[in-house]
């Protein structure tokens, strides 16, 4: 699990994203790589969910009840979009499943407290984050259109991180 703009490398959160499948992941870090993107921010790669103070205890099962019945989710991406000028991020935006996400997103908040992203919670997958120039318009141009088997896939389980004193722990896995 990377970093985020989010995090204050003080305090205790509590994640919780959806993993994308491996080839999604692997073309992205590969992508990254060739851009001179590496490191623990460059090799994550999942749809944030969540990220919520932590309140401490076990949160898994809380997470695990609130999330019954949802059941997986298929998700399609969209084309590359970028969040400046207000941030300079881009991501390819959930575009089938996002109304299924943010269901997961708010039930999530239910039990273990609200976000703390100053942003509303929009479903996306990060291409490159606060990257040099280049990178972030190369993003927009590369990732423009995806193959069907990149683009579409079924999330179907939940991975719950904890940060603190700097560093992320896996607490461990939700299935939808």
């Amino acid at each position: 699990m990377a970093s985020s703009p989010t995090i204050d490398p003080d305090r205790r959160y509590l994640s919780i994203v959806a993993e994308v499948p491996a080839v999604v992941s692997a073309r992205l870090v590969s992508w990254r790589a060739s851009q001179g993107l590496v490191g623990p921010v460059a090799d994550s790669c999942h749809i944030t969910i969540l990220i919520s103070e932590d309140a401490g205890g076990d949160p898994l099962r809380s997470i695990e009840q609130a999330v019954t019945g949802i059941g997986p989710v298929q998700v399609g991406l969209g084309p590359a979009a970028t969040f400046e000028p207000v941030t300079p991020v881009t991501y390819l935006p959930v575009v089938a499943g996002a109304d299924r996400l943010t269901l997961i997103h708010a039930a999530c908040q239910k039990v273990v407290g609200e976000s703390v992203s100053p942003f509303p919670y929009e479903p996306h997958l990060t291409l490159a984050n606060h990257a040099p120039a280049p990178a972030l318009a190369a993003s927009l141009q590369d990732f423009a259109s995806l193959p069907p088997e990149l683009s579409n896939f079924t999330i179907d389980r939940l991975t719950v991180y904890r940060f603190s004193a700097g560093s992320w722990q896996q607490l461990g896995t939700v299935r939808l």
